[in-house]
This record gives C-alpha cells, structure tokens and sequence, in this order.
C-alpha cells in the first residue's frame, strides 16, 4: 500500500473528522469479523479432530473385541472333538461377532 503524504492526512483531519472517524469504525468492524471468522474455523476444526479422535477411539474398541471373539472361535474349533463338544458356545459366539459388524 502507497504511503499517504502528511499533507492529506492533516487536511482530512481538520475538515472532516466524521468521515474519518466513520472508515476507522467501519474498518475496525471488518478486522473484528475477520478474526471472529477465523476463530469459529478454529474451534469447529477442534471439534472435528475431537469428533474424530472420539469414533478412532470407538471403532479400535470394537475392533480389539472382534478380535476376541475370532480368537476364542479360532481356539474352540482347534479340533473336531473340541468342536463337537463346544458347538454351542461356537453357535453363540459366531453370533456375538456376527452382531458386532452391523453395530
């Protein structure tokens, strides 16, 4: 931005005060909004992450007890005897995982 000569500046104080003190509200007014706008961004970018940081959190939960679930299936159907004789808590945890893909 070019500088203003001195003279301008004198003159526009002495003979029109309002006006000057109008631009300076108005300019004043748009520096609030703008760092008001760059706060909002702000904070609504900190939710987001907080958002996301909250279902990550959700979702490694769910993931890790998917996890044992096929570990506990894994290990009951070693062998075919062992797997005869749980067929039952088989049949039930095949269904708890079953459930947890459609949560």
């Amino acid at each position: 931005m070019d500088k203003i000569p001195t003279f301008i500046k004198d003159f526009s104080k002495k003979k029109s005060p309002e006006e000057r003190q109008q631009v300076a509200q108005s300019i004043r007014a748009k520096r609030q909004e703008h760092f008001t706008e760059i706060e909002l961004d702000e904070e609504s970018r900190l939710e987001a992450e907080r958002i996301a940081s909250e279902k990550e959190h959700a979702l490694n939960e769910e993931l890790e007890c998917i996890n044992k679930l096929e570990n506990e299936i894994s290990r009951l159907s070693e062998s075919g005897l062992s797997k005869l004789l749980n067929y039952f808590e088989l049949k039930k945890l095949q269904a708890d995982l079953d459930c947890q893909f459609f949560l």
